[in-house]
């Protein structure tokens, strides 16, 4: 138990002095003596003794019953009045103050000590009591559970929310043990545990609490020691609802199950598509290795298949130039034609695989850009020709005489054009032109154009136009056939040279094909000359050969004799005469070849 601490107020110093010895004799602090109620008020407020001594009558303004006044107004501490003698008046007003006892001077040490237990008793009673009226009150407007228990469990109180969540009325809750509280789910262990944890100074932690009608709800519980002068006087239990929050919990805690379940399938499912992927990767691998061996392949048998067709081809030529009788000509000419056909469709698979196996090479050199183009012109003219389409070509003088590239190459390109337009035109004509685009010192940028009037195509049809295999739509390939492989074979051919190929088109109109490519000019390249054009209109064609056998310089049979044979082998009549609209064109392009090579140099003026 500690020293109670006492302020003594004794205005005369004698007996003072000996209040103070008899106090330390009984075992009691004084922390300080004064004279006057002034000094009683200041002491007070600073040293906050447990009890004060006072004499009722003081020296100065204020005596002993005034100071007492103020001091239980402000602090609440136990004040025993001394006194010689106690009249009723004095009584009267001392009672005002509210004293816890009256000692009479002059006084017995042991008649002291009592009054001064006594009202040191009162005193810490009334402390408690004011805690525990303060607790009270706190503890009703807070919304946690408050409950405080004896030191054998049992409750001796509950807060109003403790009691309206347990189900209980004030009176019922008391007495209780605190065990009826939490649910019967609870194991003994735990509660044990709570116990152990109370005892070392607290515990918190969750607990599943039970009301009065059985109702569970989870709590979170806090426990603490409620103690006096190191004696242990009961437990503190502080508590609150918290279902929402564990329900959430488990709520959270299902979730990350079945995300845990949802991942752990997720890695699986991505190590058997990792499985997949690698095997995909080595089919893929595998398959571009076999296509490129087929491509390959069948690039490496160009001469293998080529051959054995020229041959054929050749021999059914050399068949031709012999005697033979309408029926075998004709038959002769089949197999020519169809040889022909076929090695055009031979020469774009063979193209297309090489292309496939990256075999495909450009070659060059220095060429005469005119020449190609009329060659691929030249080659084109004859089914124009059958077909009665007009044929033009035009390019532009600007355009340098010879230049560097691969003249093989753009001849294809150009006749794959050309093969397109003669074969979807049945009617008006077919032109071809040359123009420049941009010119620096060592390059040309030339635009090759193929037009015709034919039967144009659709919007939906040209964006799988330059895609193997494929033609604009299912009723022209039926129509016309092909293997769609030469606007394809003509797209590569143009990106290898580093140009870019399109086309203009709608339907029912006619198309337009463009190619566009840079090439290098020769070092020596001749200069540009006039605009180069001709064309092969079906009136200016007869027209044109008329002129030749005016000329003075060549009559009917010298101009014919080129292709004499021939003429009288096909209708039969003199080869001086103009027997048919094929033996003319054949003539007018012999004529065009010798022009062109400086060989009949009076033909200058022929179409």
């Amino acid at each position: 138990m500690s020293i109670a601490r006492i302020l003594v107020v004794e205005d005369e110093r004698i007996v003072a002095n000996d209040i103070r010895n008899t106090l330390e004799r009984s075992g009691y602090d004084v922390v300080a003596m004064v004279a006057s109620g002034e000094d009683a008020i200041l002491r007070a407020r600073a040293l906050d003794p447990d009890l004060i001594l006072m004499d009722i009558t003081l020296a100065g303004n204020i005596d002993g019953i005034q100071a007492a006044h103020e001091i239980q107004k402000s602090q609440g501490i136990p004040i025993v009045f001394m006194t010689a003698h106690l009249d009723e008046a004095t009584l009267q007003r001392a009672k005002t103050t509210g004293p816890f006892g009256y000692v009479l001077k002059p006084f017995e040490e042991r008649e002291l000590h009592t009054t001064l237990e006594i009202a040191l008793y009162r005193g810490a009673a009334d402390r408690r009591l004011l805690e525990l009226e303060r607790l009270a009150h706190v503890t009703k407007s807070i919304g946690e559970f408050v409950v405080i228990t004896d030191t054998h469990g049992r409750i001796t109180y509950g807060n109003r929310a403790a009691v309206e969540r347990f189900g209980y009325t004030p009176d019922t809750i008391v007495g209780r043990r605190v065990e009826e509280l939490l649910s019967g789910q609870v194991p003994a262990d735990q509660l044990r545990g709570v116990v152990r944890g109370t005892l070392r100074g607290g515990w918190s932690g969750d607990l599943l609490g039970c009301t009065r009608t059985g109702n569970e709800f989870w709590m979170s519980l806090t426990t603490s020691l409620l103690t006096r002068d190191s004696h242990v006087m009961g437990v503190v239990v502080v508590s609150r609802d918290i279902s929402e929050r564990k329900m959430a919990e488990q709520a959270l805690t299902a979730h990350a199950a079945e995300l845990f379940e949802a991942k752990s399938k997720a890695e699986e499912q991505a190590r058997l598509l990792e499985l997949q992927a690698v095997e995909l990767r080595q089919a893929k691998e595998e398959a571009i290795h076999a296509s490129r061996l087929k491509s390959e392949f069948v690039a490496n048998m160009s001469h293998e298949i080529r051959t054995p067709m020229n041959g054929v081809i050749g021999m059914t030529g050399l068949l031709l130039e012999t005697s033979l009788t309408g029926d075998q000509r004709e038959f002769a000419e089949a197999i020519r034609n169809s040889a022909q056909s076929l090695l055009t469709t031979i020469n774009g698979i063979l193209d297309f695989s090489k292309m496939e196996a990256g075999t495909l090479m450009l070659e060059r050199t220095d060429f005469d850009l005119r020449g190609v183009v009329e060659e691929a012109v030249d080659l084109i003219a004859p089914r124009a020709h059958q077909k009665h389409l007009e044929l033009s070509c035009t390019i532009e003088g600007s355009i340098p005489a010879t230049v560097h590239g691969d003249p093989g190459r753009l001849r294809q390109v150009l006749v794959n054009l050309l093969c397109n337009a003669t074969k979807f035109t049945e009617q008006g004509k077919i032109g071809v032109r040359v123009t420049l685009d941009a010119e620096s010192h060592a390059d040309v940028h030339l635009r090759f154009t193929v037009s015709d009037t034919g039967i144009g195509i659709a919007t939906e049809g040209r964006a799988r136009l330059f895609l193997p295999f494929s033609q604009a739509d299912g009723s022209t390939t039926r129509k016309y056939g092909g293997t769609g492989l030469g606007l394809m074979i003509s797209k590569q051919l143009a990106e290898l040279m580093g140009g870019t190929i399109g086309v203009n088109s709608e339907e029912g109109k006619g198309s337009e094909f463009w190619f566009v490519r840079c090439i290098r000019k020769q070092e020596a390249s001749r200069p540009p000359g006039a605009t180069s054009a001709f064309s092969l209109p079906t009136g200016t064609l007869q027209a044109g050969m008329r002129y030749a056998r005016s000329s003075p310089q060549w009559d009917a049979a010298s101009i014919a004799c080129p292709m004499g044979s021939r003429l009288c082998r096909q209708c039969g009549q003199p080869h001086t005469t103009w027997c048919s609209w094929t033996a003319l064109f054949r003539i007018w392009m012999d004529l065009r070849r010798l022009r062109r090579y400086g060989q009949w140099k009076a033909l200058e003026n022929i179409p």
